[in-house]
């Protein structure tokens, strides 16, 4: 069934259709012989506990709908656009193999390894998206993001735990500011920016808006990393609450990851941007 987003997410300076997939679950793992998965996504939407709908994916091994290897904004001929800068992104997923460059499709053999990346330059992204009309302004949207040159990966190789990769930056320059007015990497609420994603720890939480007073619109996870189980599963203490496990072989990163609560009544609630995972199987990988 083909997902129709009626909350205008982005808007798109080229005529070609976005490239989708329906899939349970959040980049659940595919079932092979070999134990490994790569999957990445530009952007994805939908619900914690229904389905997720990847926009920009690319997945080894392939799956009918989406391509493994590599994919890019130039070679779809799409460029995404909220009113201000073209966007631009590419996509990498490779199983028994990893890449030789930082962009570009050349690889080398890695027998056992799932590697994947994605990068995201010049994005404004929000469940219900309302631009400014100024095309410099910050957008208008309850709670949104805008990513400038961020990049997620992850790689999972045999008889090593699960890597991870995040960054945000300025043409691979980092600057901070106290109140994050000058970074091109912020979150957003009604058109004033309220976090700097690149200066933010691994895995915050940031409740929008902060002021307890008053209901909230959103909850925003940034620079999320998360280690799973073999079967994409979150790890977790003797609780069930989350746990960082630093032997885990398998895990996802996003650079954000927004639970709208305002919204719950949509076909979903959940939007991520820059979405890296990689499943390794040790049982089958290291032998």
């Amino acid at each position: 069934m083909r997902h129709c987003i009626s909350l205008s997410i982005l808007l798109f300076a080229s005529a070609v259709t976005l490239a989708e997939t329906e899939v349970p679950g959040w980049g659940g793992p595919i079932a092979n012989d070999k134990g490994i998965e790569a999957l990445g996504w530009v952007l994805g939407f939908g619900s914690q506990s229904d389905k997720i709908y990847q926009y920009f994916a690319a997945v080894s091994p392939a799956r009918p709908t989406t391509p493994e290897g590599l994919i890019s904004s130039d070679m779809l001929g799409s460029r995404l656009s909220s009113g201000g800068p073209v966007s631009t992104f590419t996509v990498r997923a490779y199983t028994d193999k990893i890449p030789t460059t930082t962009t570009g499709p050349a690889t080398t053999p890695a027998n056992g390894t799932a590697s994947v990346d994605v990068t995201i330059q010049n994005m404004n992204a929000a469940p219900n998206y309302i631009r400014h009309r100024d095309p410099t302004g910050v957008q208008l949207s309850p709670v949104g993001a805008h990513l400038h040159n961020c990049f997620a990966g992850a790689l999972a190789s045999p008889g090593k735990p699960v890597k991870f990769v995040t960054s945000c930056s300025d043409n691979g320059s980092y600057y901070f500011s106290s109140d994050g007015s000058d970074s091109p990497n912020y979150i957003s609420s009604y058109g004033s920016k309220v976090a700097d994603i690149s200066a933010t720890a691994v895995n915050t939480a940031l409740r929008i808006p902060e002021d307890l007073t008053k209901p909230a619109i959103a909850t925003v996870y940034i620079n999320e990393q998360i280690t799973t189980d073999i079967h994409g599963n979150p790890t977790t203490d003797e609780y069930g609450r989350y746990k960082f496990d630093p032997t885990a072989t398998s895990g996802y990163v996003n650079i954000v990851r927004i639970v709208s609560s305002a919204y719950s009544n949509t076909p979903g609630n959940v939007l991520t941007l820059d979405h890296a995972a990689v499943i390794r199987d040790p049982a089958l990988t290291d032998k």
